[in-house]
């Protein structure tokens, strides 16, 4: 019997004294080596006892150096919570000018629209408690606390800066939220001209699109110059690029080994050079998964959907559903998470809701019909976040993808919350 075991039987008897079992097991400890570590279980600030002499903490979340789009933009300090200005969006109308001597030139006015800028609270609240501050950790809890905050809060910026809507509250009324670049394209870019897109209904992305979409940028007056998209795609895009690549030999002898492999910092275009960063926390709308989690203020309880062709001629679901033949058929489930400013209700408390889109109905938009719960709401929500699934007619499911957050236009019980037509031109699980 070795020593530790003869220990841990109690065959030493009170040869060390009156020792109490706790400082049996420090000692034992002491002594031995394993992987008995004995937090396994701690949570809370518990977790941040120290056990060992690495004094690290393993991070699996996202860091600073994922932070990108945010740190490009230029801020200046706030003086009221309002910006009001002014908007051109079209020169007078092109036709004549041209004058005989001395005859007086005719009139004419631009067009305008007035704008207004809110200001918006982005914030979180963290705390330590003493006595985790007192005992020595594996780090500063309370330092721990703080910075965690902040990433969170510059998760929460970065990810908004893409796809925030400042008008999900009810009625299309302003949101807590800052308006995303997606939506001020969407919505905002240009009074006339509705929204620019080239869709490439999840192809991947190349060179002659970047230079196609540069061209619809200089039609409307404008010049491209920044591509921010999601890392996965500048990677698969910088591998386009591999067979017109050389690659170099190094002279004989030489131990040091070669690198290979290369990015695409710039393009340039007719229309200037595009400089390209991969975004790292990219937050567009048809890559928002659903939340497992909900805020204890989200919306509750959840409404019934209805979801039925409706022939109106704007439909694109060929490319969605893969409808390229006579014959051919996909399918659409729906699920509806009907939200606040406090956050979404959970997925799973809306049942899918699921439609046949044959080829002959590929043209047809598929509105969707919310039903609010009959009894009306505990915790009332402002707006609907519409998730999709497709299934094309190879057979081989879509995962579940947000096609809109959607402002509702009623809270009243047993009527229609929100009537919504989809003409499948957002793919889930694609980005912009």
């Amino acid at each position: 019997m070795d020593f530790l075991t003869a220990l841990r039987n109690g065959v030493f008897g009170n040869q060390f004294g009156n020792i109490s079992r706790g400082e049996a097991e420090q000692l034992l400890k002491a002594l031995s080596t394993g992987y008995d570590i004995g937090g396994t279980t701690q949570t809370g600030a518990g977790a941040f006892r120290a056990e060992s002499l690495d004094d690290t903490l393993a991070s699996l979340t996202e860091i600073e150096e994922e932070i990108v789009f945010s740190k490009m933009l230029t801020t200046r300090r706030a003086t009221s919570t309002v910006t009001e200005y002014a908007q051109r969006t079209a020169l007078a109308a092109n036709h004549g000018g041209w004058l005989q001597e001395g005859e007086l030139p005719e009139e004419r006015d631009g067009s305008y629209v007035r704008k207004a800028a809110f200001i918006k609270y982005l914030g979180t609240v963290k705390s330590a408690t003493m006595a985790s501050q007192l005992v020595r950790g594996v780090v500063n809890s309370m330092e721990e606390s703080i910075y965690e905050g902040t990433m969170w809060v510059a998760r929460k910026w970065e990810q908004t800066l893409f796809k925030g809507n400042s008008k999900l509250g009810l009625s299309s009324a302003e949101f807590e939220e800052i308006d995303g670049l997606e939506t001020y394209i969407a919505r905002d870019a240009h009074a006339t001209s509705g929204e620019h897109v080239v869709n490439l209904w999840g192809d991947p992305l190349e060179e002659g699109n970047l230079r196609n979409a540069a061209q619809v940028t200089r039609k409307y007056h404008g010049f491209s110059n920044t591509l921010l998209a999601p890392s996965q795609v500048v990677d698969d895009f910088d591998r386009s690029y591999r067979g017109n690549s050389q690659l170099q030999i190094l002279e004989a002898g030489s131990q040091s080994g070669i690198t290979v492999g290369h990015t695409v910092n710039a393009i340039k275009t007719a229309t200037g050079k595009l400089n390209v960063y991969p975004i790292h926390l990219y937050g567009g709308l048809t890559q928002e998964q659903p939340s497992a989690t909900a805020s204890t203020h989200a919306p509750a309880p959840a409404p019934t959907v209805a979801i039925a062709l409706q022939a109106t001629g704007t439909g694109e679901w060929t490319n969605s559903l893969d409808l390229d033949a006579a014959g051919t058929s996909g399918t659409v489930a729906y699920r509806v998470c009907i939200g606040n400013r406090y956050g979404e209700a959970l997925f799973v408390a809306s049942a899918p809701a699921t439609l046949a889109v044959p080829f002959a109905n590929r043209t047809d938009s598929v509105r969707v019909t919310i039903t609010n719960p009959g009894a009306g709401y505990t915790s009332a929500p402002t707006f609907a976040a519409i998730y999709r699934q497709d299934t094309p007619d190879s057979g081989t499911a879509s995962e579940w993808g947000c096609v809109g957050r959607i402002s509702m236009t009623s809270q009243a019980a047993g009527v229609a919350g929100l009537v919504w037509d989809d003409n499948g031109d957002r793919m889930p699980g694609t980005d912009k």
